[in-house]
């Protein structure tokens, strides 16, 4: 997703930071499109998550966007990185916390 795209964007490709942030949303609102329509006619959608996720993607969208325009392009990449290295460490205490793992 998103973690690997992005820096793939930045340092591969040498896009800029903005550019490399709204080609992977725009590709993230492509591949979730799809998943979300496979999953219904799959039967597994649940709408529960519907409404809430529509209402949390624009308010992240507007208040994302207007933070990010303010925004020094090198705090972007530290904050992402920051962003995935937690998130890789989340990831490995669950892995490590896991009953199957023992």
């Amino acid at each position: 997703g998103g973690i690997l795209i992005t820096p793939l964007l930045l340092y591969v490709f040498q896009f800029r930071i903005r550019e490399a942030g709204a080609t992977s949303l725009a590709a993230l609102i492509i591949l979730s499109g799809f998943g979300a329509l496979f999953h219904l006619l799959a039967g597994h959608f649940d709408f529960s998550f519907l409404f809430p996720t529509i209402i949390g993607g624009a308010v992240g969208a507007r208040y994302g966007t207007a933070i990010a325009q303010k925004t020094e392009d090198p705090l972007i990449i530290r904050a992402l990185a920051i962003g995935i290295i937690a998130l890789g460490a989340l990831m490995l205490t669950q892995f490590f916390a896991s009953s199957t793992f023992w």
